[in-house]
């Protein structure tokens, strides 16, 4: 009876903190995700539901999903609708379609919405539990075949076309063997491979030529930041096997908390991405010292996590 009672107190809470508020807004922006189920049997699909509701006038970032969500597999995504509420909100909905092919209990993890207001901000789910169960199996009946095995003797009809195929294919070999002994065997040439370049080589190139292209100079500080965070996320994909591409500012800088790099160079990443973010989303026009540090501050993060190599050495020796 108390475990009963206890049970029924944390679904009870787990429904109330399905809507997340967020604090501090002058109109409030609300995170909400529930699904249609709280139990699948495995390799069953279920619904992930997702609602965000705010002032019409906000400008929201709707997560942009991969093949795979936290431990469950993405089988299908609806479109984003929108709902025009009483009270001057906009509520956004969207359905993602999981499955889960291992049995246990797992985290759907909390879903984040970046949006443009008053300020810069981000609004989070919560996190959701779903029980993956086993097939039941009958364990008190034995496993056996559905017919017994009957072994029929091999007939000389049935044996000849494999003997005939031997025999054509010993005929094909020699006949191959006697003509390459024949024939004057040409010189190997040997093509040496292209020399592999280094993802620091190519983030640094392109940075380069970025900074040769004076894009911000033009008036094109959106194009700028984006080719400037483009080059580094694929530098970071190159360089650590992370899917920098696919994943948000937010996402990149956790994942570089399980990499063996300096906190300088951590430093110096975050506040590129994050203005890079603010110019993209939030349309904000930074200054031009601002334009050039995300430059500086992306050479900086590069050659901080670069491999070390015989030159650098050799020139950390001359300059002891």
């Amino acid at each position: 009876m108390r475990n009963k009672t206890v049970l029924l107190s944390t679904l009870v809470l787990i429904i109330l903190s399905v809507v997340k508020p967020h604090d501090g807004m002058a109109q409030p922006v609300y995170a909400r995700a529930f699904t249609d189920t709280t139990a699948i049997q495995i390799g069953g699909e279920f619904n992930l539901h997702l609602e965000l509701t705010a002032p019409p006038e906000y400008s929201i970032r709707f997560p942009i999903f991969g093949d795979t969500l936290n431990s469950f597999e993405i089988t299908g995504k609806g479109k984003i609708d929108t709902v025009d509420n009483q009270n001057n909100t906009v509520t956004y909905k969207q359905k993602i379609q999981l499955t889960r092919f291992d049995s246990g209990f797992y985290v759907i993890p909390p879903i984040t919405y970046y949006f443009k207001g008053p300020d810069f901000d981000s609004v989070q789910t919560e996190a959701l539990l779903l029980t993956v169960n086993t097939v039941p199996v009958d364990t008190t009946k034995a496993i056996r075949d559905i017919k017994p095995v009957i072994d029929l003797p091999l007939t000389f009809r049935e044996i000849l076309p494999y003997l005939l195929g031997f025999l054509g294919l010993a005929a094909l070999g020699y006949g191959i063997y006697r003509y390459l002994k024949s024939r004057k065997q040409a010189p190997v040439v040997v093509v040496p491979k292209a020399p592999v370049i280094p993802p620091y080589v190519t983030a640094l190139e392109s940075l380069k030529q970025l900074a040769e292209e004076k894009l911000w100079q033009q008036g094109l500080t959106k194009q700028y930041h984006t080719r400037v965070t483009d080059i580094v996320r694929i530098y970071i994909e190159n360089s650590f096997g992370i899917l920098a591409m696919e994943q948000t500012s937010e996402e990149i800088m956790q994942s570089l908390q399980h990499r063996a790099i300096r906190e300088e160079a951590r430093n110096k990443l975050g506040p590129l991405l994050r203005l890079a973010d603010l110019v993209k989303f939030a349309k904000v026009q930074p200054l031009g010292s601002e334009n050039e540090a995300s430059l500086t501050d992306a050479r900086d993060f590069v050659m901080l996590t670069k491999p070390v190599t015989e030159k650098d050495l050799k020139e950390k020796e001359v300059t002891a």
